[in-house]
């Protein structure tokens, strides 16, 4: 199911390079849903808008850290 998920689309260093395209965001929605049913989890951000959020507020960070340095 993982192999789906595109290199482009994995994070580097533990954190999100960029923002995902809808159909991106689609995608891992369908495969973090999937793994999470097959592995009993109660998985969170399961809808594109959530993964754009979570993406979102991971750059932010991301960001302001970034300008510290």
């Amino acid at each position: 199911m993982e192999r789906r998920i595109t290199r482009p689309m994995l994070y580097q260093k533990g954190r999100p390079s960029r923002m995902l395209s809808d159909d991106e965001a689609d995608l891992f929605v369908e495969v973090r849903g999937e793994v999470s049913r097959l592995l009993h989890l109660n998985a969170q951000y399961l809808d594109r808008e959530a993964i754009h959020g979570r993406y979102a507020e991971l750059l932010a960070i991301q960001a302001s850290r970034g300008k510290r340095t």
